[in-house]
């Protein structure tokens, strides 16, 4: 009688333990061609009689290496034919999409491969997707982690499971040493990334410089590191609920953007914190750093109209709150004209103005209405974002003043300028929109026509294919 490879004995009691594939399941294999996940393949195609498993292979092409990417699919489909599994693969314009999205190529070919999975695995009816990740890999996490300041999470390395999917890493309890030693054995054909050979990237001169170094220390630092990141996933997952406990009272989500509130970050202990933070920043798509965190955590800290820009985003620090918003370019060019008795939109705001019957007794408000003098000013009006070295005369007040220094003047973070319509009239600034207007275009007992100026959130109609 054959004996039964060690590897096999380990994955299987691993993925028993662990409750990662469900028996009766179908599985969706995601196989590159490379000795990792043709392991994968070989090892639950030997348990698919006992598991009562149903098996199809998802291969992502992602075009980044010429022919050779070519061959990989033609080879996973050739060994795929042998062994009696279906095969779903896509092209991905890998290089496209990651100038696109503005993301390096790793990041863009990660997020393909996995939307891929997601989407194929629903069309093919697939209860979970086992992906090759090995203890190597987790290892190779920690350190990258660890190297780049992204805190306790990072330290937790990759998780059994994917938590936005039904993803499962079966091999996460082998080492390469052990993966290889059973490809020999079983005489496994693979193809070879020629990337993999290559220090370019960080995860290789971990793998080719350091964990080897490391080795001369501890032979086994692979399954130590592995084994710690382990522990740490498990002491992440008791203090989620705190921390989730926490984020519902300090994450606000409204129509500026997502703020976290200061006296909130100041109730509660010093990881909670930070991992509120955390959170705030993968949620907003920015890697989460260390010096990332700290900039967030010293806002907190420092005086209303205080702020940092990081990955798009900028965060400012308002009376009570952190806001986070996205930053905009050109923004300042940008500019509309605003006819008689006319309405625009500029920067997500309505702005109207309309000629009143009569000249109003009374005033006030919030700043979003605001009536002037009809013969100060000249049709058609122009709304356009604040420039530097704009100067207005604040009503009340009897000389000129720098918009810079009003809007520190009322506390308005600096991102938030942007968002902040100027109106104009003949190359003079009447109305800070939703602040103040000028002092010369008040109204006075000499006023014969009045304008009435408004401000209001421009309404979004989405079209019926978009709801």
């Amino acid at each position: 009688m054959q004996k039964t490879p060690l590897l096999l004995k380990k994955v299987k009691q691993f993925s028993e333990a662990n409750g990662l594939i469900p028996y009766g399941a179908h599985v969706g294999i995601a196989v590159s061609g490379g000795v990792d996940s043709m392991t994968l393949m070989d090892v639950l195609i030997s348990l698919r009689k006992e598991w009562n498993l149903t098996l199809s292979v998802l291969h992502v092409n992602h075009s980044l290496r010429g022919a050779a990417s070519v061959k990989d699919e033609e080879f996973v489909r050739r060994r795929c034919a042998a062994v009696g599994v279906p095969v779903f693969a896509i092209v991905c314009p890998t290089t496209k999409l990651a100038q696109k999205q503005k993301l390096s190529i790793q990041v863009a070919a990660r997020n393909a491969r996995y939307s891929f999975f997601e989407e194929c695995r629903k069309k093919i009816h697939a209860d979970v997707v086992a992906t090759a990740h090995t203890a190597d890999d987790a290892a190779e996490t920690v350190l990258l982690n660890l190297f780049r300041g992204t805190g306790i999470d990072g330290l937790a390395g990759i998780p059994l499971r994917r938590k936005d999917q039904p993803v499962v890493r079966p091999l996460l309890c082998a080492t390469r040493k052990e993966i290889l030693a059973y490809a020999r054995a079983r005489r496994l054909l693979h193809r070879e990334d020629a990337t993999n050979a290559t220090d370019k990237y960080a995860r290789n001169f971990i793998r080719h410089r350091i964990l080897p170094a490391a080795e001369h220390i501890q032979p086994a630092v692979v399954e130590h590191i592995a084994q710690t990141a382990s522990i740490v996933r498990s002491f992440v997952q008791v203090l989620d609920d705190v921390v989730n406990k926490a984020a519902r009272k300090i994450v606000e989500k409204d129509h500026k953007g997502v703020a976290l509130d200061v006296a909130g970050l100041y109730r509660v202990p010093e990881y909670v914190k930070q991992m509120v933070v955390h959170r705030t920043l993968v949620e907003l798509g920015i890697e989460p750093t260390v010096k990332r965190m700290d900039a967030v955590l010293h806002l907190a800290g420092a005086q209303t109209g205080a702020s940092f820009r990081c990955g798009g985003w900028c965060a400012d620090r308002e009376e009570k709150r952190i806001v986070f918003r996205k930053t905009r370019r050109n923004r300042s060019r940008s500019r509309v004209l605003l006819p008689e008795n006319g309405r625009v939109t500029f920067g997500g705001m309505s702005i109207a103005a309309h000629i009143e019957k009569d000249v109003p007794k009374r005033f006030g408000g919030d700043g979003r209405v605001e009536y002037i003098d009809g013969g100060a000013i000249e049709f058609p009006l122009t709304v356009r974002s604040w420039k530097k070295g704009d100067r207005f005369r604040p009503l009340g007040m009897a000389g000129e003043k720098k918009v810079s220094d009003f809007f520190v003047d009322q506390k308005i973070a600096r991102s938030g300028k942007a968002d902040i319509p100027v109106v104009v009239s003949g190359g003079n600034i009447i109305w800070i929109a939703g602040h103040r207007i000028d002092d010369r275009v008040k109204i006075t007992n000499q006023t014969r026509s009045a304008v009435r100026l408004s401000m209001e959130r421009a309404l979004t109609i989405k079209k019926p294919e978009d709801r």
